[in-house]
């Protein structure tokens, strides 16, 4: 995969989130844009910090020549509303 596709990914508006697939199978769920810097050869994929502060407390450098697909990410459904009646 080339930088340009994946940059389209990671700026479309809305964002949607998506999956990268690489060539040894490994997938990383990108929730949000943030987490992912394009360079001309790679991609950094962040682990946001489980602390919440805003910084990522790891990441991955993947050769974009790895990257074989991104696939949508399922959008959570929203709950059907109530019927209005009450139950006992």
């Amino acid at each position: 995969m080339g930088p340009t596709g994946l940059q389209s990914a990671l700026r479309k508006k809305p964002f949607e989130p998506f999956r990268m697939v690489t060539s040894d199978g490994t997938c990383y769920d990108i929730r949000h844009p943030d987490l992912v810097v394009v360079t001309l050869t790679d991609a950094i994929v962040g682990f946001p910090d489980p602390a919440g502060s805003g910084a990522w407390s790891r990441f991955d450098i993947l050769g974009l020549e790895h990257i074989v697909r991104l696939e949508q990410l399922p959008q959570p459904t929203a709950k059907p509303a109530g019927n209005g009646e009450e139950t006992s």
